[in-house]
């Protein structure tokens, strides 16, 4: 069985790096959190709010970005000017 979210096939892959799913391999659901913080308290409501499948390192990754992704960039754009980090 493929994974389908929101009406859309994503295949049996995760929908950040695209590589396929292992049999056994744990799969998240990537919840937009923001959505979920409007209120919806409904189960048939939660699944709206699922914006793909991924692996678990990619769904860890994912949550680190949207938290810090600014003061990486900011660091990055940094490192390649040659700058110290502040």
């Amino acid at each position: 069985m493929s994974p389908q979210v929101c009406g859309t096939p994503q295949g049996y892959a995760c929908a950040l790096c695209r590589e396929p799913f292992e049999e056994g391999q744990r799969i998240c659901a990537d919840h937009d959190q923001t959505a979920v913080l409007l209120s919806l308290t409904r189960r048939e409501d939660m699944r709206q709010c699922i914006r793909g499948l991924l692996h678990a390192r990619c769904n860890a990754w994912l949550g680190f970005f949207e938290k810090y992704g600014e003061l990486a960039e900011a660091y990055l754009g940094r490192a390649r000017l040659g700058r110290p980090a502040a």
